[in-house]
């Protein structure tokens, strides 16, 4: 095999292991991101129900914060 064959495949070889890197990585995102949603929805409704517009907010902020940072497993 030529050297310029090599130099293809290894760079072929590289973009595939970074395209698997990637879907794996947007999998992780995603899954965090679908928990962090239900966590800020809980909130604004349970911050609602208590203190109405102005708890919503609140509520949904502690919620996405609580979710980012204490729950990270």
């Amino acid at each position: 095999m030529s050297a310029s064959g090599r130099t293809k495949r290894k760079f072929l070889e590289e973009n595939l292991n970074r395209a698997q890197q990637t879907s794996v990585q947007f999998e992780k995102i995603a899954t965090k991101g679908d928990r962090m949603i239900a966590f800020a929805a809980g909130g604004a409704f349970l911050g609602g129900l208590i203190a109405q517009i102005s708890g919503a907010i609140v509520g949904a902020l502690m919620g996405a914060t609580f979710d980012c940072f204490v729950r990270n497993n």
